[in-house]
Formats: structure tokens, C-alpha cells, sequence
């Protein structure tokens, strides 16, 4: 494999209960974000990483009826399931088992990033070859913020050697409060 997709998703959340898991628009918020990522034409390899068993059937549903990747379950250790536990914490221990040169995150909580923003950042990544690449949105003029919708990497997030993928707000949202998720539905709706 030369491009690999990690989704994270881990079992707790505070502000909304079982919030990887949660239905949006007719099917778990999860399966937003593995739909787009199985839409990719660059991502080879796509690994679930969870501590949750209802995250582990849906992986496995997605196995017998995907056959144009590889999905991967990986079961996440309890002492990478805390509040305090970091993504490259995550991505770290993904990347001890699953070596590639072309990583990214794809955060469960982005239902509204579409396939065509993870290409975007692909793209930008091999063809500048950047350490890193990000999507983000612009909360004041000419002030931007990541958004957690992807983030293209070799081994860390972040480097020194990273561009930046300006998505729009209608698509930047990161579903952390009941009126995230309450707003994300209106918008899926109107997409649809």
C-alpha cells in the first residue's frame, strides 16, 4: 500500500454521547467520512483505529461489500482511548503496524468534507512535496485555523514544511456541541 487513510474513533465523548456513532442523515456519522474516503482514487488502504465494538461491525460490513480497498480494524489500546490522548499519539502507534509514505487523518467529526477535498490535499501533497498538508477555515479575515477535516502527512501532522487547504465554512464544520450536529444535518439536507 502507498496511501493510507486513518479514521479515528474513539468510543468516549463527552458533550454527545456516542458521537461517532450517532445516525446523520440516515446512517452513522462514521460512515460519512469511510463513504468519502472509499471515493478517493489515490487512497489504497483505509484503517478504522477504535476502541468501540458497534465502530468494529460497521468496519466489518464495509469489508465484505468494499472491494476496491483495503479496510482495516484496529482495535485501540485503552491507553489511547483517554481525553487527553493526542492524534499523533494515535497516528504514531497506527504507523508502527502500517508503514506509508502518504498518510492522513480523516476525523469522524467532518461529515461535510467531501472526497473532493481529501483529492485536493492529496494532490497538493505529492506534487509540492510538503511534510504535511492541511485543510482549515478562515475565522478572521486572513486568520485561519485547521479544521480537523484532513491532514496529508509522511509521520507528523504538523512540520515545518506544511501548506494549508482553505476549505469554506459550510463545509468546515467539526461536529463537538448539539447545535454542530443540528446544523451539519440542515446543510447535509440541503446538499442532498
Amino acid at each position: 500500500m502507498e496511501i493510507l487513510a486513518i479514521i479515528p474513533s474513539r468510543k468516549g465523548s463527552k458533550r454527545i454521547l456516542n458521537k461517532n456513532i450517532l445516525p446523520l442523515n440516515g446512517k452513522p456519522m462514521i460512515e460519512w467520512t469511510i463513504d468519502a474516503t472509499i471515493e478517493s482514487k489515490y487512497i489504497d488502504a483505509i484503517v478504522i483505529n477504535s476502541d468501540c465494538d458497534i465502530v468494529k461491525e460497521i468496519t466489518k460490513k464495509y469489508q465484505e461489500n468494499c472491494k476496491s480497498k483495503e479496510i482495516i480494524f484496529m482495535q485501540r489500546p485503552e491507553w489511547l482511548a483517554g481525553d487527553m490522548v493526542t492524534t499523533q499519539a494515535v497516528v504514531d502507534d497506527v504507523l508502527k503496524i502500517y508503514k506509508c509514505d502518504t498518510n492522513l487523518i480523516l476525523q469522524v467529526t467532518s461529515p461535510l468534507r467531501t472526497v473532493e477535498w481529501i483529492d485536493k490535499c492529496i494532490e497538493l501533497f505529492l506534487k509540492e512535496h510538503f511534510e504535511s498538508v492541511f485543510t482549515v477555515k478562515e475565522v478572521f479575515p486572513h486568520v485561519y485555523c485547521p479544521n480537523g477535516a484532513v491532514y496529508v502527512f509522511k509521520e507528523k501532522l504538523y512540520s515545518n514544511n506544511s501548506s494549508m487547504v482553505l476549505m469554506p465554512p459550510e463545509s468546515s464544520i467539526d461536529i463537538d456541541t448539539p447545535l454542530d450536529l443540528r446544523i451539519t444535518e440542515m446543510l447535509m439536507k440541503d446538499r442532498l
